[in-house]
């Protein structure tokens, strides 16, 4: 019977990461609902297996927005 509500039961959406080495080419991909650990994965909008072993295009990449507020600046008495 839980397997039947874990269908219902709402889940993370799978994103895709891509590997870049130290000169910007592509050397792997992973799709998981959080980022990898580890330096040098990206996330980008899907994994094409056209990419690898080529550096990534500029529209491949998903722009990170920072978890952490910004601080704001005191105005000016």
């Amino acid at each position: 019977m839980l397997w039947l509500w874990s269908l219902f039961t709402p889940r993370g959406k799978r994103r895709c990461f891509a590997l870049l080495d130290a000169n910007g080419l592509c050397r792997g991909f992973h799709e998981s609902r959080v980022a990898p650990q580890g330096a040098g994965w990206v996330e980008v909008s899907e994994c094409r297996l056209a990419w690898l072993q080529r550096p990534l295009p500029a529209e491949a990449r998903i722009s990170q927005v920072s978890s952490q507020p910004t601080r704001r600046q005191p105005l000016p008495a």
